[in-house]
């Protein structure tokens, strides 16, 4: 499967307090952290992380403990790789189940082959290690120059995964441990009030779980980014009418013009206009074009004798940008064969 590998999903622009710029915003595809094989088009989710039966509830007010409530939790690992597999499915980019096969790490890479015959995958990802704990925190909170009676209650959860891949015959790739908070607040009068408004901690564990294998999941399938560049848009009539077609969303007619300014005689705008083109073609999704310009700009500011310095570093900050881009759309080839 194959999606578009960088595309201007939308255009927005907002203006700066000079007016000499706008702010153009667009999508482009990122890739993957981790880059799966190209002919597995889908995995496994499995999960062997033990059953945890209790887990401490902290409580603590301006720092000092006030408890420490064991509470009884169930497995959030079938959670988890239920989170991960609905992500990928989602993506278009790679296919998922989850397995319930129970047992060791070393059970599953021995049974790897008969584990992926029955879930029509080529791999599977192991939920390997997964540790809870919470803690609520109570603190005295001041409104001006009064003392409040309020107190701001903060749940923390967290939540540490460690995925890995593995091909029948062996380990192919390693997922780095992945540690993440998520942090409620609330407002009572009474420390007691405030903890009845703090959620309860399978609530929190549970969130902590998705929170954690979302970001997972994100490492596995490419995903999409907005940016947001300026562009030179009213340092003279030229520009100024570019940026109406920007308004319109008419590309084609601003690159126009910005063509005919960078064929002009004006050294310094025909690098702005340079400028403008490689961020236009990068929003296309035409890499090699962009880089051209950002080239083009980078020869017109050297040609001035007094090259504003500023100007000229963000067009040479950009094309280091478009040349690791370019890299980027190539990872992506690699990941979108399927």
């Amino acid at each position: 499967m194959r999606i578009a590998q960088a595309a201007a999903v939308f255009v927005m622009l907002t203006s700066c307090v000079a007016n000499s710029y706008e702010y153009v915003q667009y999508e482009v595809l990122r890739p993957a952290d981790y880059t799966l094989p190209a002919d597995v088009e889908r995995v496994a989710l499995v999960c062997t992380a033990p059953v945890k039966e209790t887990a401490n509830v902290y409580i603590a007010l301006n720092n000092n403990k006030l408890a420490a409530t064991p509470k009884g939790v169930d497995t959030i690992g079938i959670f988890a790789i239920r989170t991960i597999a609905n992500i990928l499915n989602s993506s278009g980019y790679i296919s998922a189940t989850c397995d319930t096969t129970r047992g060791d790490f070393d059970y599953i890479v021995r049974n790897s082959l008969k584990i992926c015959a029955a879930n029509n995958a080529q791999g599977i990802i192991v939920l390997q290690n997964i540790d809870n704990n919470a803690e609520i925190n109570l603190e005295k909170i001041y409104l001006g120059s009064f003392e409040s009676t309020l107190l701001s209650g903060t749940f923390v959860g967290k939540s540490h995964l460690e995925l890995t891949f593995v091909r029948p015959g062996g380990i192919y790739k390693n997922f780095e441990p992945r540690n993440d908070t998520l942090i409620w607040n609330a407002e009572a009068e009474t420390v007691e009030l405030c903890i009845r408004e703090l959620p309860e901690y399978d609530e929190v564990e549970l969130a902590c779980a998705e929170n954690s294998a979302q970001k997972f999941a994100m490492q596995i399938v490419p995903s999409w980014e907005r940016i947001s560049r300026a562009i030179f848009a009213n340092n003279n009539a030229d520009f100024g009418n570019a940026h109406e077609w920007l308004r319109r969303n008419e590309w084609s007619e601003a690159q126009n013009i910005w063509g005919e300014i960078y064929n002009g005689r004006n050294v310094r705008n025909s690098a702005r206009a340079a400028y403008n083109l490689a961020i236009s073609f990068d929003c296309k999704g035409d890499i090699t074009q962009a880089i051209a310009w950002c080239n083009n700009s980078i020869e017109k500011y050297n040609a001035l004798k007094n090259s504003d310095i500023k100007e000229k570093a963000a067009a040479e900050k950009l094309f280091e940008e478009m040349l690791a881009r370019q890299k980027e759309i190539e990872l992506l080839d690699k990941q979108m064969i399927r």
